[in-house]
């Protein structure tokens, strides 16, 4: 997850000579590729999230990306999210990263109105509907709690 060449996380099998032995599950995952064939001019969505391969078949290729996110920028990224979770709560006992897990399902996944619905909205801080400023504010409280 550290050195990856967009920045996600990347398979270690090699496409052309998988070792199932290594990597067992790859073979359960072949089972669901699916392959696309793209012509000059020719263009493909992939989802964000998606696992995929790309191979150039001629001598000279030409690829673009685009991503794009559908949420504003100033929310950062949810990689960032991701490894501060790994280094704070992976290696916690079990009973703790249990509780840990229950909070991110019901304060993260399944965010609902309802969740927090008891709380006077002035009161509600993090679990408001997050704009620039309190993005802001909560990188500013990650800054400084994790120097």
């Amino acid at each position: 997850m550290d050195f990856t060449p967009a920045g996600r996380a990347v398979s270690m099998v090699d496409l052309e000579n998988p070792d199932f032995k290594k990597y067992p599950k790859f073979a359960k995952a072949l089972e669901q590729a699916l392959t696309a064939e793209l012509s000059p001019g020719d263009i493909i969505y992939i989802p964000s999230m998606w696992w995929h391969a790309v191979e150039g078949l001629d001598d000279f290729n030409v690829m673009l990306n685009f991503w794009w996110r559908e949420k504003p920028v100033f929310l950062g990224g949810p990689d960032a999210a991701m490894k501060l979770a790994i280094a704070t709560i992976r290696d916690l006992p079990h009973p703790e990263k249990h509780h840990w897990k229950q909070l991110f399902e019901y304060y993260v996944f399944n965010n609902t109105e309802e969740n927090v619905s008891h709380i006077p909205e002035k009161g509600r801080g993090i679990l408001s509907t997050i704009n620039s400023d309190l993005a802001r504010k909560i990188k500013s409280y990650l800054l400084e709690v994790l120097s």
